[in-house]
């Protein structure tokens, strides 16, 4: 081994080669930098030993692997020898952790995070340490998503926790906490960060902008040692979510992402595959290779943005996969013909892609990739049949049927006698045999955009869980128990023919019936029938169309069990089996739920809205009598309007957050605006107006008369600036201290009202989709208002069958559900 000067304390153990092989080999195992000293490294082998003995390892918590266990045993035996080479390397718990691990504390966290003992609470401190040998592992694999720095991000976070008075509180809260898996670690963080996150009113935009040029960026001394709480809890969380599976943007440069590992999982479970560091592919119509009468797949390219609108954005909470710039690519085979037929053909096959595309997304009830009551009799008939000569073949086919799993995921079933402690993985499926259901990983988007942890903790969850579907067929319990019983409890795993053994039995009994077709029936059922985002989460399967919804979908996991079991009792009885309806297991079954992020839990977006409108009346009483300044009475009442009318119209916010009463038809109540699109308005949209958020933008019009009017009296030189330039002053905006006009938008609205408004402005959206659809309003009905529309499914569209004059009503008066149970409000201006 060279050495230069950096390297000189290995001369220390001239006569001690096995002592320096052995701190070196636990150096390399931590990340230690080893040009540096080792200092103190038996407090860290200390620490290894320790949590070693005190804590079990958990399914995702591993304690330390053999070889650092090993190493750290023998530096702990040679301790004595050690310290006489040098005091340095011993614990030297007498001195803070600056002065002992002095010339290492900075350059290696891991190593100083491994040293620290935490006596108040050392049980829940020594987990948190024990996530880094989950993290070593994990860097073994070298598929994995895991980085260094993410390790160094976590040590460093905790790290400064423990320098805090509030830091060390909050380690003596975990006290109170089960901590025996990496995602219960999770969730206690992401609620103590969002506890935390409460931030004090600032000035508007332009004012903070103003003053950060003023007086530069903090000192980095300074920014160290006055990082909160909340900022070091969320330095810990990019290690956890990479651990628990969970997406992490990772970014190159300002609103670049790098890229993603290419999966043939990702394009199953999600259908979406990315391609480069900012495109991707997606499928919008599936295909059948066993049956070549149906339409190939057909997918798009999408680019993700790329710019500096992202930062607004995410706090819009929009994620980078709804605001994709998709282009279709039609890809066809070159023939030697004349550049006008080559031309004609290819349009034909572009023509037919996209009505191809069209139909899909209708998912009507006949669609040629469904099975009809005929084949399900001669399906029955082949099970019952295969089931003589090999019942596991004929299990399989079940599973594939009732769990709507392609062949892939059926033979992965694993047999649980109670609900697993961990989270199965996406490609999975399991069978919990003291509900007797099936195990699925909840599903929901991939998210790119990082966690507003207090906005989270606000609303239903979105991180993983598992999903659970009753069976109502006792039969197939009793087989699988009987397969546990016998200690199958993956009955499948290494039969790698069976695929293939499943395709040649279809086959031979015709060309209806196929693999594709038998594990989408009831996946497809569920779309036609229901809807596709929907039966996407009942299934935890990819539908084309169903992707962009999903963002704004939070379901509750009874609330599918229920729809599933409709469903499959319909499927026992075409099949002509008896089944029974298992309702006190739905009501057993947790009122967990997943998908997508930010969607407010009732109680909760009741409370704000209370909230915020006790605090517009008092503000508006304190200008009234003169007590408060017309530019607060104006802001606050601006910030109340956008809210309220957004909770009835599911308004974007990308644009303009606000409908005003001239894009209002007061004949048909009926609004033509733009709250998404660029300059060729491809997202216009015509939706119905309930008659309260008109009154809204009746009243906020009034608002603005008066308010520039009074604005030209007690300030004529910043008036008259503003209506000079009147005709771009949108018709919502808010006033800074200086006269200025800003756009209403989610950083200046959450800089005046974040206090009390804790979630992302399209957290409106995600509201309506998730509540109308669990009040029972027609999906499409909610595709009208919040303009969730793909190729083919708009009301306009030829192969639409629902029309804008019927959809309105119910529309209506499903709002006045909403509006009863919120309690909604229209405010007049002041006089």
């Amino acid at each position: 081994m060279s050495r230069d000067d950096n390297w000189q304390w290995c001369s220390e153990f001239s006569e001690s080669p096995d002592l320096l092989a052995g701190i070196l080999e636990f150096c390399r195992l931590i990340h230690h930098p080893l040009e540096r000293r080792p200092v103190s490294i038996l407090g860290v082998c200390n620490t290894v030993l320790r949590i070693n003995e005190k804590l079990g390892p958990t399914n995702d918590l591993p304690g330390p692997d053999d070889r650092l266990l090993a190493a750290a045993k023998f530096l702990a035996e040679n301790a004595k020898t050690l310290e006489k080479i040098n005091e340095r390397y011993g614990p030297r718990r007498d001195l803070a952790a600056t002065t002992a691990l002095h010339g290492v504390l900075t350059h290696s966290p891991i190593y100083s995070l491994m040293y620290f003992v935490f006596d108040a609470k050392p049980k829940a401190f020594m987990r948190l340490q024990q996530v880094l040998f989950a993290a070593l592992t994990e860097l073994q694999d070298p598929y994995a998503d895991i980085k260094v720095s993410d390790l160094n991000s976590y040590s460093l976070g905790i790290r400064r926790i423990t320098e805090t008075k509030v830091g060390q509180q909050w380690l003596e809260s975990l006290d109170h906490h089960d901590l025996n898996s990496l995602e219960e670690i999770y969730k206690a963080i992401v609620a103590s960060a969002a506890h935390e996150d409460s931030q004090e009113g600032a000035e508007l935009e332009e004012e903070s902008e103003q003053a950060k040029a003023e007086t530069g960026p903090p000192h980095p001394n300074e920014s160290e040692t006055e990082e909160t709480l909340e900022v070091s809890l969320k330095r810990t969380l990019k290690l956890i979510k990479t651990l628990t599976g969970r997406y992490v943007i990772r970014r190159t440069g300002r609103g670049r992402l790098s890229p993603r590992r290419l999966s043939r999982i990702s394009q199953g479970i999600h259908g979406v595959s990315g391609i480069g560091e900012l495109s991707g592919y997606e499928l919008l119509v599936f295909g059948d290779k066993d049956d070549e009468t149906e339409p190939p797949h057909i997918a798009s390219l999408f680019e993700l943005p790329n710019n500096a609108d992202l930062i607004e954005l995410e706090q819009l909470g929009v994620e980078h996969a709804e605001i994709r710039a998709p282009f279709e690519f039609i890809y066809a085979d070159y023939q030697e013909q004349p550049a006008y037929a080559q031309a004609f053909n290819a349009k034909l096959k572009a023509t037919g892609a996209i009505k191809a595309i069209e139909r899909q997304n209708q998912y009507l009830p006949l669609s040629t990739q469904l099975l009809t009551s005929s084949d399900l009799n001669d399906l029955k008939s082949i099970i019952f049949s295969v089931g003589k000569q090999d019942k596991l073949l004929a299990l399989l086919l079940l599973i594939m049927l009732f769990t709507s799993s392609d062949v892939e995921r059926a033979r992965t079933i694993e047999i649980f006698d109670a609900p697993p402690d961990f989270v199965i993985p996406e490609e999975a499926l399991g069978f919990d045999l003291r509900s007797s259901s099936w195990i699925l990983r909840g599903y929901g988007p991939e998210f790119a955009t990082e966690l507003n942890l207090r906005a989270e903790t606000k609303s239903r969850s979105s991180v993983p869980q598992n999903h659970f579907l009753p069976e109502p067929n006792a039969e197939i319990a009793k087989h699988l128990r009987k397969l546990f019983d016998q200690g199958k409890t993956m009955p499948f795993k290494g039969r790698k023919q069976l695929p293939r053994k499943i395709r040649t039995l279809l086959q031979e009994n015709g060309d209806r019936i196929t693999s594709t077709r038998l594990s989408r029936y009831l996946l497809l059922k569920a779309a036609g029938k229901i809807e596709p985002t929907t039966a996407s989460y009942i299934f935890s399967q990819y539908l084309p169309a169903s992707s962009a919804r999903t963002f704004y979908l939070t379901p509750r996991d009874s609330w599918l069990a229920g729809l599933y079991l409709e469903l499959r009792v319909e499927l026992l009885a075409e099949l002509g089996v008896a089944a029974h309806q298992p309702t006190e297991r739905l009501q057993s079954i947790s009122e967990t739920t997943f998908g997508g992020r930010y969607c407010p839990k009732t109680g909760e977006l009741k409370k704000a809205y209370a909230e915020l409108t006790k605090r517009t009346l008092e503000i508006k009483k304190q200008f009234e009598e003169g007590e408060s300044p017309s530019t607060e009475w104006h802001n606050i009442y601006t910030a109340h309007c956008v809210i309220t009318q957004g909770l009835l119209t599911g308004i974007r916010s990308v644009r303009g957050p606000f409908i005003s009463i001239d894009q209002i038809d007061p004949a048909t109540g009926i609004t033509v605006f733009r709250d998404k699109d660029g300059e060729d308005q491809f997202h216009t949209r015509i939706a119905p107006v309930h008659p309260l958020a008109t009154r809204v933008a009746t009243f906020y019009r009034n608002h603005r008369t008066n308010q520039l009017a009074r604005y030209l009296l007690q300030s004529p030189q910043h008036a008259c600036e503003l209506l000079e330039r009147n005709e771009n002053v949108p018709e919502v905006f808010l006033l800074n201290s200086k006269g200025k006009w800003l756009q209403v938008g989610p950083s200046s609205l959450s800089n005046m009202i974040g206090q009390i408004w804790a979630w992302p402005l399209n957290s409106n959206r995600k509201f309506l989709r998730t509540r109308l659809i669990e009040k029972g309003l027609e999906p499409y009905l909610i595709d009208v208002l919040l303009g969730h529309h793909s190729r083919g499914e708009a009301f306009w569209d030829s192969h639409s069958t629902s029309t804008f004059t019927e959809s309105s009503e119910a529309i209506i008066e499903s709002l006045d559900i909403i509006i009863e149970e919120l309690g909604l409000v229209a405010l007049e201006g002041a006089m």
